[in-house]
């Protein structure tokens, strides 16, 4: 067999990177609304690599992210600023992604498209830098909101309410896990199909398709139905992923803000650190809208790459073994829509690491203490997950 089938063989040995721990940020930056490449007559220079070049696979995700510094937080009748305005501002930082901003986030494409269409990449590479961001502060809230409360619940006499908002974002801590772990297997998927598009356009750039080379034709046939199948499942992975990031928003904002809310109005005085976090909470809640847009948009964009590939799957089944697409083109389409996928790949393992952060800097708060046993201390239960 070719070096095109072989490659396609050595996919499925591709391992899992390890999984960084994402530390906060505190810069925002402009996020801009995601335009469509002009048509694709004409490759654009400077922003493609030549056909005739071979692109690399998609590498490991490099280089291992600090871990969070451990905060100490005083008591609850000091006045020391935990969560400051400035750093957690809900304003016009992300207002490239608002909801105002398209119709329906599936929409990013459409079949009115060029079919050749892709992300810019100077957008792709924004979408990587605001994931990154966005993932760190909602980490880094995550965070000091079980520090606050384990705060809160050391004083003598701690507010009931504030008791039972802390059960609640145990609870809440949990559903970050269990909702984001499956999205590391989803940047496995993204990244053999990232791998597979770099394989399918350095085999259109050096391939003869000289009608009586059955041999080219065959490849190319299993190559775009390989394909196929990979799509789909990517693509249901972003649905599924979208769902997740969706439900995380509903119950963070539809469960956990009344119960913010009950501690700030159960207080008998001003509390601004209960302030500061309500501000950290919207701005949190926001940012999951945020990345659910990503999502959206991600999933829009693989839908159009599969529309892509069925166009072509024509020509692989022509009796008279004559090519009708522009192989150039496509060739050059193919590795640009890897790089994209391999950069969407990254994204979101970067969300992901939500999910080992909380387990690595998180305990379950003082209501999850039990005495198992006398002779035993007692016993911290992580993220206090009850059923």
């Amino acid at each position: 067999m070719s070096e095109y089938s072989d490659d396609l063989d050595m996919i499925s040995s591709k391992r899992n990177p390890q999984m960084p721990i994402t530390p906060p940020h505190s810069i925002r930056s402009k996020f801009v609304v995601f335009p469509l490449t002009p048509r694709t007559g004409q490759p654009e220079a400077g922003s493609s690599r030549d056909t005739n070049e071979e692109v690399p696979k998609s590498d490991e995700v490099s280089g291992e992210m600090e871990e969070d510094d451990d905060e100490n937080y005083s008591d609850g009748e000091e006045e020391q600023e935990t969560f400051t305005q400035s750093e957690m501002l809900i304003g016009s930082t992300y207002d490239g992604l608002s909801t105002g901003t398209r119709e329906s986030e599936e929409e990013a494409f459409t079949s009115e498209d060029d079919i050749y269409a892709l992300i810019e990449p100077d957008v792709v590479r924004e979408t990587v830098t605001t994931m990154g961001e966005l993932t760190g502060s909602i980490t880094d809230a995550l965070n000091q909101y079980r520090t606050q409360f384990n705060t809160w619940e050391d004083l003598p006499s701690p507010p009931a309410s504030a008791v039972r908002a802390s059960t609640l974002l145990d609870q809440g801590l949990a559903r970050f896990v269990y909702n984001l772990e499956p999205l590391k297997f989803l940047v496995h998927q993204i990244s053999a199909l990232s791998n597979l598009l770099a394989d399918f356009g350095n085999f259109l750039s050096r391939s003869n398709f000289d009608p009586r080379n059955t041999v080219a034709f065959t490849q190319l046939w299993n190559g775009l139905y390989r394909l196929t199948d990979d799509l789909i499942q990517v693509e249901e992975g972003l649905r599924h992923g979208t769902t997740e990031v969706a439900e995380l928003l509903t119950w963070t904002d539809g469960t956990l803000t009344p119960s913010l809310a009950e501690v700030k109005f159960s207080s008998k005085e001003e509390d601004h650190k209960v302030s500061e976090i309500l501000d950290v909470h919207a701005y949190l809640c926001d940012s999951l809208g945020k990345v659910k847009s990503i999502f959206s948009i991600y999933r829009s964009s693989i839908k159009h790459i599969s529309r892509a590939i069925e166009s072509l799957q024509p020509s692989s089944i022509n009796p008279t073994n004559l090519i009708t697409f522009p192989i150039d083109e496509t060739a050059l389409w193919a590795k640009n829509a890897a790089t994209f996928l391999s950069s969407a790949s990254n994204s979101i393992l970067v969300f992901s690491s939500i999910s080992d952060s909380v387990q690595v800097h998180t305990l379950g708060g003082r209501t999850s203490l039990s005495n198992v046993d006398v002779r035993f201390p007692a016993t911290r239960f992580p993220h206090a997950i009850s059923y």
